[in-house]
């Protein structure tokens, strides 16, 4: 199991990682029909969200001894899709949240780094394709990957990789694992 297997490689390492977000029809729209609750909606959840559940983390992190941060951001932080600028604001802002945390955490021993994925397919990728069609968002990204769509391993891979020892020198950057699309 993979769980088990990161577990056992992370050798008690105390990480949070921010995952959530809100993606989908909430997050898609033009700008002129935009409306507050969905700015407000998506802004609190996906950079209100990893703000607050950094600072509930510190007192566990920092009796620790120190740990990791990771934020999930997007590929969009660097390249938005038509039509979900909000979503990708809301991204791009993580990177720089990244770089600040890292900054202030660093003398606690906490690391925090983000990680931006391309396209990885899900059991609601379909979903969210057609949802964003709906909107009026075509996708700026989908079958562009040279590698071709990812999987959420290579995702959790990744993570568990800047979880251990051997990224102990990493922190305040946004890692982009995109198979390619911005290459």
């Amino acid at each position: 199991d993979f769980v088990d297997a990161a577990a056992r490689a992370l050798g008690g390492v105390d990480v949070l990682v921010n995952n959530a977000a809100i993606t989908g029809s909430t997050a898609i729209s033009s700008l002129d029909a935009l409306t507050l609750e969905q700015f407000e909606l998506v802004t609190r959840v996906n950079f209100g969200g990893p703000v607050f559940c950094s600072q509930a983390a510190l007192p566990h992190l920092r009796a620790a001894g120190g740990g990791i941060i990771i934020h999930i951001s997007s590929i969009n932080a660097i390249r938005p899709q038509r039509g979900a600028m909000i979503y990708a604001a809301t991204k791009a802002a993580l990177g720089s949240l990244t770089q600040s945390m890292a900054k202030e955490l660093a003398v606690d021993r906490i690391r925090v780094v983000a990680v931006a994925p391309g396209v990885i397919r899900v059991s609601t990728s379909k979903e969210l394709e057609e949802s964003a069609q709906a909107g009026g968002a075509g996708s700026d990204v989908m079958n562009q990957t040279p590698l071709g769509d990812g999987e959420p391993a290579d995702i959790a891979e990744t993570v568990a990789f800047l979880c251990s020892p051997q990224a102990k020198f990493v922190t305040g950057v946004t890692w982009v694992v995109d198979g390619g699309l911005l290459a």
